[in-house]
Protein backbone atom coordinates (compact mmCIF):
# COMPACT_ATOMS: atom_id res chain seq x y z
CA UNK A 1 0.00 0.00 0.00
CA UNK A 2 0.93 3.47 -1.10
CA UNK A 3 1.96 5.45 2.12
CA UNK A 4 0.91 8.94 2.95
CA UNK A 5 4.11 9.74 2.56
CA UNK A 6 4.32 8.46 -0.87
CA UNK A 7 1.44 10.05 -2.22
CA UNK A 8 2.71 13.33 -0.93
CA UNK A 9 5.80 13.47 -2.74
CA UNK A 10 4.38 12.10 -5.80
CA UNK A 11 1.98 15.21 -6.04
CA UNK A 12 4.98 17.84 -4.90
CA UNK A 13 6.75 16.91 -7.92
CA UNK A 14 3.40 17.89 -9.91
CA UNK A 15 3.49 21.79 -11.12
CA UNK A 16 1.29 24.02 -12.58
CA UNK A 17 2.53 26.24 -15.24
CA UNK A 18 -0.70 27.87 -16.75
CA UNK A 19 -2.14 30.33 -14.79
CA UNK A 20 -5.80 29.19 -15.62
CA UNK A 21 -4.98 25.73 -14.14
CA UNK A 22 -3.35 27.00 -10.87
CA UNK A 23 -6.46 29.44 -10.12
CA UNK A 24 -8.76 26.72 -10.82
CA UNK A 25 -7.10 23.98 -9.10
CA UNK A 26 -6.31 26.26 -6.04
CA UNK A 27 -10.06 28.17 -5.78
CA UNK A 28 -11.89 24.92 -6.09
CA UNK A 29 -9.96 23.92 -3.16
CA UNK A 30 -10.61 26.71 -1.15
CA UNK A 31 -14.00 26.52 -2.15
CA UNK A 32 -14.72 22.96 -1.03
CA UNK A 33 -13.38 23.91 2.08
CA UNK A 34 -15.16 27.71 2.69
CA UNK A 35 -18.51 25.86 1.63
CA UNK A 36 -18.43 24.53 4.98
CA UNK A 37 -16.32 27.41 7.03
CA UNK A 38 -19.09 29.63 5.83
CA UNK A 39 -20.98 27.51 8.25
CA UNK A 40 -19.44 28.77 11.42
CA UNK A 41 -20.98 32.42 11.84
CA UNK A 42 -24.34 30.40 10.31
CA UNK A 43 -24.23 28.07 13.93
CA UNK A 44 -22.70 30.51 16.13
CA UNK A 45 -25.39 33.20 15.51
CA UNK A 46 -27.87 30.83 16.21
CA UNK A 47 -26.12 29.43 19.30
CA UNK A 48 -24.99 32.63 20.69
CA UNK A 49 -27.00 35.82 21.78
CA UNK A 50 -26.43 38.75 20.04
CA UNK A 51 -23.91 39.84 22.82
CA UNK A 52 -21.74 36.74 22.43
CA UNK A 53 -21.84 36.55 18.79
CA UNK A 54 -20.64 40.26 19.18
CA UNK A 55 -17.92 39.42 21.19
CA UNK A 56 -17.15 36.34 19.52
CA UNK A 57 -16.41 39.11 16.60
CA UNK A 58 -14.91 41.31 18.52
CA UNK A 59 -11.76 38.62 19.16
CA UNK A 60 -11.23 37.68 15.79
CA UNK A 61 -11.55 41.53 15.04
CA UNK A 62 -8.25 41.97 17.43
CA UNK A 63 -6.52 38.22 16.02
CA UNK A 64 -7.40 38.96 12.67
CA UNK A 65 -5.85 42.39 12.64
CA UNK A 66 -2.62 41.47 14.91
CA UNK A 67 -1.83 38.39 12.69
CA UNK A 68 -1.45 40.15 9.12
CA UNK A 69 0.70 43.19 10.94
CA UNK A 70 2.75 40.06 12.69
CA UNK A 71 3.24 39.03 9.55
CA UNK A 72 6.17 42.01 8.45
CA UNK A 73 5.69 41.20 4.92
CA UNK A 74 7.42 38.00 5.04
CA UNK A 75 4.75 36.33 3.17
CA UNK A 76 4.83 38.61 0.40
CA UNK A 77 8.43 37.90 0.41
CA UNK A 78 8.54 34.13 -0.25
CA UNK A 79 6.66 35.21 -3.57
CA UNK A 80 9.05 37.36 -4.62
CA UNK A 81 11.83 35.28 -3.67
CA UNK A 82 11.54 31.57 -3.80
CA UNK A 83 10.36 31.37 -7.22
CA UNK A 84 14.03 32.99 -8.40
CA UNK A 85 16.02 30.15 -6.08
CA UNK A 86 13.50 27.16 -7.17
CA UNK A 87 14.32 24.29 -4.64
CA UNK A 88 17.16 26.06 -2.77
CA UNK A 89 14.51 28.70 -1.63
CA UNK A 90 14.00 27.25 1.04
CA UNK A 91 16.19 29.07 3.41
CA UNK A 92 14.00 32.04 3.08
CA UNK A 93 10.88 30.40 4.31
CA UNK A 94 12.85 28.89 7.07
CA UNK A 95 14.05 32.35 8.08
CA UNK A 96 10.92 33.74 7.80
CA UNK A 97 9.59 30.99 10.31
CA UNK A 98 12.04 31.99 12.75
CA UNK A 99 11.36 35.46 12.52
CA UNK A 100 6.82 34.97 12.46
CA UNK A 101 7.67 33.25 15.55
CA UNK A 102 9.47 35.98 17.30
CA UNK A 103 6.92 38.37 16.07
CA UNK A 104 3.72 36.26 17.36
CA UNK A 105 6.00 35.83 20.88
CA UNK A 106 6.10 39.88 21.35
CA UNK A 107 2.55 40.07 20.36
CA UNK A 108 1.42 37.30 22.91
CA UNK A 109 2.56 39.52 25.70
CA UNK A 110 1.45 42.75 24.46
CA UNK A 111 -1.78 41.57 24.61
CA UNK A 112 -1.89 40.14 27.85
CA UNK A 113 -0.03 43.23 29.48
CA UNK A 114 -2.92 45.42 27.54
CA UNK A 115 -5.68 43.20 28.63
CA UNK A 116 -7.52 45.85 30.62
CA UNK A 117 -6.97 48.62 28.01
CA UNK A 118 -8.75 46.04 25.63
CA UNK A 119 -11.53 45.44 28.10
CA UNK A 120 -12.24 49.59 28.28
CA UNK A 121 -11.73 50.04 24.61
CA UNK A 122 -14.33 47.14 23.37
CA UNK A 123 -16.88 47.76 26.82
CA UNK A 124 -16.38 44.02 27.16
CA UNK A 125 -15.47 42.77 30.49
CA UNK A 126 -15.70 38.91 29.59
CA UNK A 127 -13.11 39.80 27.03
CA UNK A 128 -10.72 39.89 30.32
CA UNK A 129 -10.93 36.40 31.24
CA UNK A 130 -10.74 35.44 27.32
CA UNK A 131 -7.29 37.60 26.12
CA UNK A 132 -4.79 35.13 27.73
CA UNK A 133 -6.01 32.24 25.39
CA UNK A 134 -6.29 35.01 21.98
CA UNK A 135 -2.53 35.65 23.26
CA UNK A 136 -2.13 32.28 22.74
CA UNK A 137 -3.52 31.98 19.26
CA UNK A 138 -2.34 34.89 17.71
CA UNK A 139 1.29 33.14 18.76
CA UNK A 140 0.62 30.26 17.24
CA UNK A 141 -0.74 31.47 14.02
CA UNK A 142 1.82 34.11 13.16
CA UNK A 143 3.69 31.42 11.62
CA UNK A 144 1.55 28.54 10.95
CA UNK A 145 -0.46 31.27 7.98
CA UNK A 146 2.06 30.27 5.60
CA UNK A 147 1.22 26.36 5.89
CA UNK A 148 -0.31 26.51 2.16
CA UNK A 149 1.42 29.26 0.90
CA UNK A 150 4.86 28.00 0.29
CA UNK A 151 2.85 25.06 -1.87
CA UNK A 152 1.79 27.79 -4.01
CA UNK A 153 4.76 29.25 -4.41
CA UNK A 154 6.55 26.20 -5.56
CA UNK A 155 3.82 25.87 -8.10
CA UNK A 156 2.49 22.45 -6.56
CA UNK A 157 -1.25 23.61 -6.72
CA UNK A 158 -2.54 19.81 -6.15
CA UNK A 159 -0.81 19.87 -2.58
CA UNK A 160 -1.38 23.36 -1.59
CA UNK A 161 -5.58 22.10 -3.26
CA UNK A 162 -5.91 19.20 -0.63
CA UNK A 163 -4.08 21.33 2.16
CA UNK A 164 -6.33 24.22 2.03
CA UNK A 165 -9.54 21.66 1.84
CA UNK A 166 -8.89 19.52 4.75
CA UNK A 167 -7.71 22.39 6.68
CA UNK A 168 -11.05 24.27 6.18
CA UNK A 169 -12.90 21.11 6.99
CA UNK A 170 -11.29 20.50 10.09
CA UNK A 171 -11.58 24.20 11.53
CA UNK A 172 -15.14 24.42 10.87
CA UNK A 173 -15.64 20.71 12.41
CA UNK A 174 -13.55 21.31 15.75
CA UNK A 175 -14.68 25.28 15.90
CA UNK A 176 -18.50 23.94 15.42
CA UNK A 177 -18.86 20.95 17.22
CA UNK A 178 -17.22 23.30 20.45
CA UNK A 179 -20.08 25.99 19.78
CA UNK A 180 -22.56 23.22 19.53
CA UNK A 181 -21.46 21.20 22.24
CA UNK A 182 -19.58 23.48 24.80
CA UNK A 183 -21.59 26.53 23.80
CA UNK A 184 -19.31 28.95 25.21
CA UNK A 185 -16.65 31.64 23.12
CA UNK A 186 -13.73 29.47 25.52
CA UNK A 187 -14.29 26.23 23.71
CA UNK A 188 -14.75 28.04 20.49
CA UNK A 189 -10.74 29.69 21.04
CA UNK A 190 -9.20 26.14 22.01
CA UNK A 191 -10.86 24.16 18.99
CA UNK A 192 -8.96 27.23 16.70
CA UNK A 193 -5.58 26.97 18.81
CA UNK A 194 -6.11 23.25 17.98
CA UNK A 195 -6.51 23.46 14.27
CA UNK A 196 -3.63 26.00 14.28
CA UNK A 197 -1.24 23.63 15.93
CA UNK A 198 -2.53 20.84 13.27
CA UNK A 199 -1.15 23.41 10.51
CA UNK A 200 1.86 24.20 11.78
CA UNK A 201 2.61 20.64 11.99
CA UNK A 202 1.74 19.87 8.39
CA UNK A 203 4.16 22.88 7.38
CA UNK A 204 7.16 21.65 8.99
CA UNK A 205 6.13 18.28 7.50
CA UNK A 206 6.28 19.84 3.93
CA UNK A 207 9.45 21.84 4.81
CA UNK A 208 10.83 18.63 6.02
CA UNK A 209 9.73 16.80 2.41
CA UNK A 210 11.15 19.90 -0.22
CA UNK A 211 14.13 20.18 1.27
CA UNK A 212 16.89 20.36 -1.00
CA UNK A 213 19.63 17.71 -1.64
CA UNK A 214 22.67 19.95 -0.26
CA UNK A 215 20.94 22.91 1.49
CA UNK A 216 23.06 25.93 2.05
CA UNK A 217 22.69 28.17 5.04
CA UNK A 218 20.96 32.12 4.66
CA UNK A 219 23.72 34.71 4.15
CA UNK A 220 23.46 38.36 6.08
CA UNK A 221 23.17 39.82 2.57
CA UNK A 222 20.34 37.59 1.66
CA UNK A 223 18.95 38.04 4.93
CA UNK A 224 19.14 41.98 4.32
CA UNK A 225 17.34 41.61 0.99
CA UNK A 226 14.66 39.96 2.31
CA UNK A 227 13.81 42.55 4.81
CA UNK A 228 14.61 45.12 2.68
CA UNK A 229 11.49 43.65 0.66
CA UNK A 230 9.19 42.66 3.27
CA UNK A 231 9.61 45.38 5.92
CA UNK A 232 8.57 48.11 3.53
CA UNK A 233 5.71 45.77 2.68
CA UNK A 234 4.89 45.13 6.06
CA UNK A 235 4.54 48.68 6.51
CA UNK A 236 2.32 48.61 3.31
CA UNK A 237 0.39 45.87 5.50
CA UNK A 238 0.38 48.36 8.40
CA UNK A 239 -1.80 51.17 6.82
CA UNK A 240 -3.97 48.22 4.71
CA UNK A 241 -4.99 46.56 7.27
CA UNK A 242 -5.63 49.69 9.01
CA UNK A 243 -8.33 50.41 6.27
CA UNK A 244 -9.70 47.34 6.41
CA UNK A 245 -10.21 47.58 9.95
CA UNK A 246 -10.52 51.23 11.30
CA UNK A 247 -14.27 51.11 10.35
CA UNK A 248 -14.70 47.79 12.83
CA UNK A 249 -13.10 49.06 15.23
CA UNK A 250 -15.00 52.58 14.82
CA UNK A 251 -18.56 50.99 14.92
CA UNK A 252 -17.73 48.73 17.64
CA UNK A 253 -16.48 51.48 20.13
CA UNK A 254 -19.45 53.28 19.46
CA UNK A 255 -22.02 50.87 19.60
CA UNK A 256 -22.94 47.88 21.62
CA UNK A 257 -21.42 44.52 21.77
CA UNK A 258 -25.16 43.48 20.16
CA UNK A 259 -25.16 46.24 17.63
CA UNK A 260 -21.75 45.35 16.55
CA UNK A 261 -23.08 41.89 15.64
CA UNK A 262 -25.78 43.28 13.97
CA UNK A 263 -22.77 45.19 11.79
CA UNK A 264 -20.27 42.20 11.37
CA UNK A 265 -23.35 40.51 9.79
CA UNK A 266 -23.24 43.36 7.43
CA UNK A 267 -20.33 43.48 6.94
CA UNK A 268 -19.85 39.80 6.04
CA UNK A 269 -17.24 38.96 2.89
CA UNK A 270 -18.75 36.25 0.75
CA UNK A 271 -16.21 34.03 1.14
CA UNK A 272 -15.26 32.43 -2.91
CA UNK A 273 -15.27 35.53 -4.15
CA UNK A 274 -12.48 37.14 -2.05
CA UNK A 275 -11.03 33.55 -2.34
CA UNK A 276 -10.72 33.38 -5.89
CA UNK A 277 -9.28 37.00 -6.06
CA UNK A 278 -6.80 36.05 -3.75
CA UNK A 279 -6.02 32.64 -5.84
CA UNK A 280 -5.23 35.14 -8.92
CA UNK A 281 -3.44 37.46 -7.45
CA UNK A 282 -0.89 34.75 -5.83
CA UNK A 283 -0.91 33.24 -9.33
CA UNK A 284 -0.40 35.93 -11.23
CA UNK A 285 2.41 37.70 -8.68
CA UNK A 286 4.68 34.20 -9.41
CA UNK A 287 3.80 34.54 -13.59
CA UNK A 288 5.04 38.44 -12.94
CA UNK A 289 7.97 38.23 -11.07
CA UNK A 290 9.69 36.26 -13.44
CA UNK A 291 8.66 38.09 -16.47
CA UNK A 292 9.72 41.10 -14.77
CA UNK A 293 13.00 39.41 -13.87
CA UNK A 294 13.72 38.85 -17.54
CA UNK A 295 12.17 42.44 -18.53
CA UNK A 296 9.37 41.25 -20.53
CA UNK A 297 6.98 44.18 -20.59
CA UNK A 298 4.61 42.43 -23.21
CA UNK A 299 3.88 39.44 -21.18
CA UNK A 300 3.73 41.68 -17.78
CA UNK A 301 1.07 43.25 -19.83
CA UNK A 302 -1.02 40.23 -20.89
CA UNK A 303 -0.66 38.85 -17.78
CA UNK A 304 -2.04 42.14 -16.18
CA UNK A 305 -5.04 42.81 -18.50
CA UNK A 306 -5.98 38.69 -18.62
CA UNK A 307 -6.38 38.79 -15.12
CA UNK A 308 -8.53 41.31 -14.62
CA UNK A 309 -10.69 39.88 -17.41
CA UNK A 310 -10.80 36.81 -16.08
CA UNK A 311 -11.55 38.37 -12.27
CA UNK A 312 -14.26 40.32 -13.87
CA UNK A 313 -15.75 37.91 -15.62
CA UNK A 314 -17.11 35.65 -12.26
CA UNK A 315 -16.85 38.37 -9.68
CA UNK A 316 -19.72 41.39 -11.37
CA UNK A 317 -22.35 38.56 -11.90
CA UNK A 318 -22.12 37.71 -8.23
CA UNK A 319 -21.79 41.05 -7.19
CA UNK A 320 -25.03 42.14 -9.54
CA UNK A 321 -27.26 39.09 -8.22
CA UNK A 322 -26.16 39.54 -4.33
CA UNK A 323 -27.48 43.07 -4.67
CA UNK A 324 -30.33 41.43 -5.88
CA UNK A 325 -31.05 38.82 -3.43
CA UNK A 326 -29.82 40.89 -0.63
CA UNK A 327 -32.35 40.81 1.96
CA UNK A 328 -33.62 37.58 1.07
CA UNK A 329 -29.84 36.26 1.95
CA UNK A 330 -30.14 37.78 5.68
CA UNK A 331 -33.10 36.81 6.41
CA UNK A 332 -32.15 32.97 5.50
CA UNK A 333 -28.48 32.90 6.75
CA UNK A 334 -29.08 34.63 10.11
CA UNK A 335 -32.97 35.61 10.79
CA UNK A 336 -34.99 38.06 11.12
CA UNK A 337 -33.07 39.85 14.06
CA UNK A 338 -30.22 41.12 11.71
CA UNK A 339 -32.29 42.53 9.11
CA UNK A 340 -30.71 45.74 10.09
CA UNK A 341 -27.66 44.66 8.52
CA UNK A 342 -29.41 45.04 4.87
CA UNK A 343 -28.59 48.19 4.10
CA UNK A 344 -24.66 48.44 5.39
CA UNK A 345 -24.36 44.69 3.56
CA UNK A 346 -25.11 46.28 0.32
CA UNK A 347 -23.31 48.69 0.52
CA UNK A 348 -20.49 46.12 1.66
CA UNK A 349 -20.27 44.00 -1.08
CA UNK A 350 -19.59 46.44 -3.55
CA UNK A 351 -15.82 46.04 -2.18
CA UNK A 352 -15.42 43.56 -4.19
CA UNK A 353 -15.66 45.53 -7.34
CA UNK A 354 -12.93 47.18 -5.88
CA UNK A 355 -11.25 44.13 -5.09
CA UNK A 356 -10.63 42.74 -8.32
CA UNK A 357 -8.25 45.11 -9.44
CA UNK A 358 -5.53 43.44 -8.24
CA UNK A 359 -3.07 45.94 -8.91
CA UNK A 360 -0.78 44.54 -6.37
CA UNK A 361 -0.07 41.29 -8.47
CA UNK A 362 2.27 43.33 -10.43
CA UNK A 363 3.21 45.92 -7.70
CA UNK A 364 4.80 43.50 -5.77
CA UNK A 365 6.52 41.30 -8.46
CA UNK A 366 7.90 44.36 -9.88
CA UNK A 367 9.15 45.78 -6.34
CA UNK A 368 7.10 48.52 -5.64
CA UNK A 369 6.75 47.98 -2.22
CA UNK A 370 7.36 52.31 -1.39
CA UNK A 371 4.60 52.56 -3.65
CA UNK A 372 1.99 50.25 -1.78
CA UNK A 373 2.76 51.98 1.28
CA UNK A 374 1.71 55.86 0.18
CA UNK A 375 -0.89 54.09 -1.79
CA UNK A 376 -2.63 52.39 1.26
CA UNK A 377 -1.46 55.30 3.49
CA UNK A 378 -3.10 57.75 1.88
CA UNK A 379 -6.46 55.44 1.38
CA UNK A 380 -5.86 54.87 5.21
CA UNK A 381 -6.46 58.98 5.48
CA UNK A 382 -9.19 58.95 3.05
CA UNK A 383 -11.38 56.09 4.87
CA UNK A 384 -10.99 57.65 8.35
CA UNK A 385 -12.30 61.33 6.74
CA UNK A 386 -15.39 59.12 4.85
CA UNK A 387 -16.01 57.55 8.52
CA UNK A 388 -15.78 60.66 10.40
CA UNK A 389 -18.00 62.45 7.56
CA UNK A 390 -20.55 59.82 7.35
CA UNK A 391 -20.29 58.78 10.76
CA UNK A 392 -22.28 62.13 11.73
CA UNK A 393 -25.44 60.71 10.30
CA UNK A 394 -25.43 57.05 10.68
CA UNK A 395 -22.30 54.85 12.14
CA UNK A 396 -23.01 51.76 10.54
CA UNK A 397 -23.52 53.26 7.38
CA UNK A 398 -20.57 56.07 7.96
CA UNK A 399 -18.36 52.97 9.03
CA UNK A 400 -18.99 51.42 5.77
CA UNK A 401 -19.15 54.16 3.40
CA UNK A 402 -16.10 55.19 4.45
CA UNK A 403 -14.35 52.27 4.40
CA UNK A 404 -15.51 52.17 0.03
CA UNK A 405 -14.22 55.72 -0.13
CA UNK A 406 -11.13 54.88 1.06
CA UNK A 407 -10.50 51.74 -0.55
CA UNK A 408 -11.47 53.51 -3.76
CA UNK A 409 -9.08 55.97 -3.37
CA UNK A 410 -6.17 53.12 -3.14
CA UNK A 411 -7.19 51.20 -6.06
CA UNK A 412 -7.25 54.48 -8.15
CA UNK A 413 -3.35 54.98 -6.83
CA UNK A 414 -3.12 51.20 -7.83
CA UNK A 415 -4.03 51.49 -11.41
CA UNK A 416 -2.28 54.85 -12.14
CA UNK A 417 1.17 52.74 -11.04
CA UNK A 418 0.53 49.82 -12.82
CA UNK A 419 -0.10 52.58 -15.85
CA UNK A 420 3.68 53.93 -15.02
CA UNK A 421 5.26 50.10 -15.35
CA UNK A 422 3.87 48.78 -18.02
CA UNK A 423 3.75 52.06 -19.93
CA UNK A 424 -0.04 52.41 -20.48
CA UNK A 425 -2.38 55.08 -20.44
CA UNK A 426 -5.72 55.51 -18.99
CA UNK A 427 -7.30 54.53 -22.37
CA UNK A 428 -5.68 51.03 -22.30
CA UNK A 429 -4.78 50.27 -18.61
CA UNK A 430 -8.20 48.82 -18.15
CA UNK A 431 -9.82 46.48 -20.78
CA UNK A 432 -13.04 48.71 -20.69
CA UNK A 433 -13.69 47.24 -24.11
CA UNK A 434 -14.50 43.98 -22.04
CA UNK A 435 -15.81 45.91 -19.39
CA UNK A 436 -18.28 47.26 -21.60
CA UNK A 437 -19.82 44.29 -23.31
CA UNK A 438 -19.93 42.57 -19.66
CA UNK A 439 -21.82 45.13 -18.09
CA UNK A 440 -24.66 44.71 -21.29
CA UNK A 441 -24.06 41.25 -20.50
CA UNK A 442 -24.68 41.67 -16.20
CA UNK A 443 -27.53 44.39 -17.15
CA UNK A 444 -29.65 42.16 -18.83
CA UNK A 445 -29.11 38.87 -16.42
CA UNK A 446 -30.33 41.07 -13.38
CA UNK A 447 -33.46 42.52 -15.12
CA UNK A 448 -34.44 38.58 -15.71
CA UNK A 449 -33.84 37.89 -12.38
CA UNK A 450 -35.59 40.86 -10.97
CA UNK A 451 -38.70 40.08 -13.09
CA UNK A 452 -38.00 36.05 -11.77
CA UNK A 453 -38.10 37.45 -7.77
CA UNK A 454 -41.20 39.26 -8.53
CA UNK A 455 -43.37 36.38 -9.97
CA UNK A 456 -42.51 34.04 -7.20
CA UNK A 457 -43.59 36.46 -4.30
CA UNK A 458 -43.08 35.98 -0.93
CA UNK A 459 -41.82 32.56 -0.69
CA UNK A 460 -38.34 33.25 0.98
CA UNK A 461 -36.19 29.94 -0.20
CA UNK A 462 -38.30 29.40 -3.84
CA UNK A 463 -37.78 33.18 -4.63
CA UNK A 464 -33.93 32.78 -4.03
CA UNK A 465 -33.78 29.64 -5.70
CA UNK A 466 -35.75 30.86 -8.82
CA UNK A 467 -34.16 34.15 -8.85
CA UNK A 468 -30.59 32.80 -8.82
CA UNK A 469 -30.78 30.33 -11.20
CA UNK A 470 -32.69 32.43 -13.43
CA UNK A 471 -29.77 35.43 -13.00
CA UNK A 472 -27.13 32.38 -13.66
CA UNK A 473 -28.46 30.72 -16.78
CA UNK A 474 -29.35 33.95 -18.60
CA UNK A 475 -25.82 35.13 -17.83
CA UNK A 476 -23.88 31.66 -19.10
CA UNK A 477 -25.86 31.49 -22.16
CA UNK A 478 -25.26 35.38 -23.31
CA UNK A 479 -21.39 35.02 -21.73
CA UNK A 480 -20.90 32.04 -23.85
CA UNK A 481 -22.49 33.84 -26.99
CA UNK A 482 -20.12 36.92 -26.67
CA UNK A 483 -17.31 34.55 -25.39
CA UNK A 484 -16.42 36.83 -22.31
CA UNK A 485 -13.96 33.87 -21.86
CA UNK A 486 -11.73 32.95 -24.91
CA UNK A 487 -12.51 28.99 -25.71
CA UNK A 488 -8.51 27.93 -25.19
CA UNK A 489 -8.67 28.58 -22.15
CA UNK A 490 -11.93 27.00 -21.48
CA UNK A 491 -10.24 24.07 -22.64
CA UNK A 492 -7.37 24.30 -20.43
CA UNK A 493 -9.81 23.83 -17.55
CA UNK A 494 -11.82 21.02 -18.53
CA UNK A 495 -8.99 19.20 -20.01
CA UNK A 496 -7.39 19.63 -16.35
CA UNK A 497 -10.51 18.16 -14.49
CA UNK A 498 -12.46 15.67 -17.03
CA UNK A 499 -10.58 12.41 -18.32
CA UNK A 500 -10.04 11.90 -21.42
CA UNK A 501 -12.03 9.25 -22.79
Amino acid sequence: MTSLAQRIRRAAARREDSLAVQSVVLTAARAAGLIITFAIPLVLVRTFDQTQFGLYKQLFLISGTAIPILNLGLYASLFYFMPREEEDGQRYALQAIWLLTFSGSAAAIALMLGRDALVQLFHAPALRDLVPLLAFYVLLSTPAELFASIPVVDRRSTVAAYVMTVGDVVRAALVIGAAVIFRSLTAVLWASIIVTVLRGIWMLYYIHLRRPANPRPMTRSELADQLKYSLPFALAVLFGIGLVRFHEYYVSVHTTTAQFAVYAVGILELPLLGMLVQTVAEVMQIRASGAFKASDQESLRHLWLTALSRLWVIIFPCWAVTEILGYDLIALLFGTAYLAAVPVFRVSICAVLLWTVVDHGILRATGDTPFLVKANAIGLVASIAGVLLFARYSVMMGGIIGYIIGLAAMRVLGIRQVGRRLSLTWRNVLPWSFLGRLFVVVAVSALAAVAARALVGRLLVPRLIVSGAVFLLTYVLVALRLELVPRQDLGAVLRRFVPAT
